[in-house]
């Protein structure tokens, strides 16, 4: 059986024991050829591979204020590193360079050990700080922090240990040397660069004349790996063409053998004959270097570095300096990379929410299909595009929109449409196709081939398991969709499916509209001793979905409710109705606003259609403490006016709108009511109906709520009313619904 210290070492090594010597070996070499720079950073690099150490740091103390400045880090904050001194006695580093001891502390969190909080925050729990022992020059530490709660083991200090002597050897052979200093702030330079989560165009053409001045080079490019090639992103006095400006790496050309190789090529002289044979002629050149850009083992391009005729020619050495700046070049991309992969995860949901409050605020068919059109058009990138709708009676597939063939007919994109579809239609699933021209099946080839396209996404509209339609986008280029469209049109077709079944069904029963607005009349609110109680009701349409109520519980109880249905049609006005009854019926006897609003989600969840979604907030006003407890499933939250500083406070709980999840729970929260504090309960049409280009509905909402505070609670929601409808002409763009309650 093997050893628990053995089973840790293979958990934390990014590499193997022989893989490590070998790094060992290599970075002795290096400290003995008089490489610094590669050295230096190889010491905080290493351990994060090789040990997964999360943070390191190299820090040197300054003579004059004791202050420790970084030299050269990993994954380290800029701003956790400045003025990283303490008071003497209690310095985890002035202890080190003290007993020129390694210093292991197994718990360095703030709370556990306050003078090592500069270099473990929260999350590093294990730090250990090893002295770089050199007889002249200041003291230095080597410092690294992990996560895991896992100590360091004896040989990993000594692996750091060994890092510290070969640190200590290339300081000591020439400290003065002003090649190692200006490398050390460079090196630092980078690291602030490529911390930092600015857009990358942003930094790259600096980043490349830093470089340059660094490396004693002329001129210089960046070019990123990009759709199976090379792009130049970021140029130094150079002249590039045309389609050197966007141009594919080939193998006879000298970034496509760094690219196959992933080493670093230094050449002299003109380049060309058989070996280089696609390499464009560069006489003004006289030598030059390019250098893999690999972190993590991703290679994200090619870092080219040239010297004129009257500069010495690069040498190993060169090589090896420059080795380490394109590991901080490559770190930075993949920052850069990994931002705007954040930035277009949160367009994307942003995306999904405007479409759902696009194609949901409408209930006639024709307006909802013109919705999803526009949408479509917008947000996924397309050569071509159609929307097909399914007949309820015969199941046939019938163009609504399309747009991309030349004066094409109905007839040729359903025929375009109808051989992907039938993919589809077997699994009820989406189908994308990278290559149409090598598909399988002939249909599709035979499309390919006559319409010149090459790429395709068609998605299935489904509902309750029928498919109600179908979305498609296809391009020319192979390849040319990106997995985020790929997501955003997969969230379109459902946001469609449920809108345009909503529009169907709102059609198939508008013959029960005046039975529904019989039921739906506003209802008289119940009086709430010490409390004045007022509300405003208005349906978008001839039905609303929208609903307000107060419940009288007992003598000092009262239940306060706003809900709001997914859709405007007959259904979810009738779904409102069944909500009210159930409600009131289920407050009698449930206390709890959390535990009411499990009840009701549970009881949504098994009476409703799939898309009968319902938002709620519900409060439970004790008038004998002054106290309300409240819950909310997915709505707005309620808004509390305190009279007596006029301030607010916002009333919301975490909670998923009711019929989505049988088993989903609640949460609860208390607020106290004062005398003269005004209680408002709303949907989130009167937001939408107060907002426009320059005030925000909110900020609206609570200048009309302290304006009118002094009014009774029933003018208040008039006034509120009017404010909202005064915007549209008398109608309001979606349901609202308004509580006001006043504390006398």
């Amino acid at each position: 059986m093997r050893s628990t210290q053995a089973v840790a070492v293979k958990k934390r090594s990014a590499k193997g024991a022989t893989e490590i010597m070998g790094f060992l070996q290599q970075l002795s070499r290096d400290a003995a050829d008089g490489y610094a720079g590669h050295v230096l950073d190889a010491a905080v690099a290493g351990p994060v591979e090789c040990l997964g150490v999360d943070r390191s740091v190299l820090l040197t103390r300054s003579a004059i204020d004791n202050s420790w400045t970084p030299v050269c880090s990993r994954n380290f904050p800029h701003e956790s590193l400045e003025h990283c001194s303490q008071p003497a006695e209690s310095c985890i580093l002035h202890k080190t360079v003290t007993t020129q001891s390694p210093v292991v502390v197994d718990d360095a969190s703030p709370h556990a050990f306050p003078s090592a909080c500069r270099l473990a925050p929260e999350d590093q729990t294990c730090l250990a700080c090893i002295p770089v022992i050199t007889p002249t020059g200041p003291p230095s530490v080597l410092a690294y922090t992990r996560s895991d709660g896992d100590s360091f083991a004896v040989w990993e200090i000594e692996f750091l240990n060994t890092l510290a002597n070969l640190v200590a050897t290339v300081l000591s052979t020439n400290p003065a040397d002003p090649v190692v200093g200006t490398h050390i702030h460079s090196l630092t330079r980078l690291s602030d660069i490529v911390s930092s989560d600015c857009d990358m165009n942003e930094w790259l053409d600096q980043l490349l004349a830093h470089i340059l001045a660094m490396l004693h080079a002329d001129s210089g490019s960046v070019m990123l790996t990009e759709d199976g090639g090379l792009r130049v992103a970021a140029s130094r006095a150079l002249t590039l063409s045309a389609d050197e400006g966007v141009r594919r790496a080939k193998d006879g050309s000298v970034s496509g053998r760094v690219i196959t190789t992933r080493r670093p090529l230094a050449l002299h002289g003109q380049v060309g004959g058989k070996q280089f044979q696609d390499a464009p002629p560069r006489p003004d050149i006289a030598s030059s270097m390019s250098i893999p850009l690999i972190h993590k083992r991703r290679l994200f391009g090619v870092l080219n570095v040239n010297r004129g005729a009257m500069r010495r020619l690069f040498s190993d050495a060169d090589v090896a300096e420059a080795l380490p700046i394109a590991q901080h070049l490559a770190v930075g991309i993949d920052n850069a990379r990994l931002y705007e992969a954040a930035r277009a995860q949160a367009r994307h949901f942003g995306n999904l929410y405007q479409i759902a409050r696009s194609i949901s605020s409408s209930l006639e068919l024709e307006s909802v299909l013109k919705m999803i059109v526009k949408r479509l058009k917008n947000l996924v990138p397309h050569d071509v595009f159609a929307l097909l709708l399914c007949e309820l009676e015969t199941g046939r597939s019938q163009l609504v929109s399309g747009r991309g063939i030349p004066h094409g007919e109905d007839e040729d994109y359903a025929a375009m449409i109808t051989p992907v579809a039938k993919l589809c239609s077997t699994a009820h699933r989406s189908v994308v196709i990278r290559d149409m021209a090598a598909h399988p099946h002939e249909e599709i080839r035979q499309v390919a081939a006559q319409r010149d396209v090459h790429s395709a996404i068609v998605v299935a509209l489904v509902v309750k398991r029928r498919i109600v339609g179908y979305l498609a986008a296809y391009r020319h280029a192979p390849g040319a969709f990106p997995r985020h469209v790929t997501g955003l049109l997969l969230g379109l077709a459902q946001l469609a499916a449920i809108a345009i079944e909503n529009a169907r069904l709102y059609e198939r029963q508008s013959g029960l509209a005046h039975i529904a607005r019989k039921e739906l009349v506003a209802p008289s609110l119940e009086s709430i001793p010490g409390y004045d109680v007022g509300g405003r009701y208005a349906p978008a349409h001839e039905v609303g979905g929208d609903y307000y109520d107060v419940i009288k519980i007992d003598h000092w109880r009262y239940g306060l409710v706003v809900a709001d249905v997914a859709g405007k049609d007959v259904t979810a006005a009738l779904h409102i109705s069944m909500c009210r009854h159930a409600l009131r019926a289920l407050a009698e006897h449930i206390s709890s606003p959390a535990k009411l609003m499990q009840k009701m989600n549970r009881f949504i969840y098994d009476h409703t259609d799939p898309e009968g979604f319902i938002s709620m907030f519900y409060g439970l006003l004790d008038t004998s403490k002054g106290m309300l407890t409240y819950s909310s499933a997915g709505h707005e939250p309620g808004l509390l006016l305190r009279r007596r500083t006029n301030s607010f406070r916002t009333l919301a709980t975490r909670g998923m709108i009711l019929g989505i999840a049988p088993d989903a729970t609640f949460a609860e929260g208390l607020s106290s009511i004062q005398p003269g504090d005004v209680l408002l309960l709303y949907t989130d049409g009167l937001l939408e109906a107060l907002s426009d280009d320059q005030t925000s509905g909110t900020g609206a909402l609570e200048r009309l709520l302290l304006d009118n505070s002094s009014e009774s609670a029933q003018a208040i929601a008039d006034a509120i009313h009017l404010a909202a409808l005064s915007r549209h002409t008398g109608r309001s763009p979606d349901d609202i619904a308004i509580l006001v309650v006043k504390r006398d």
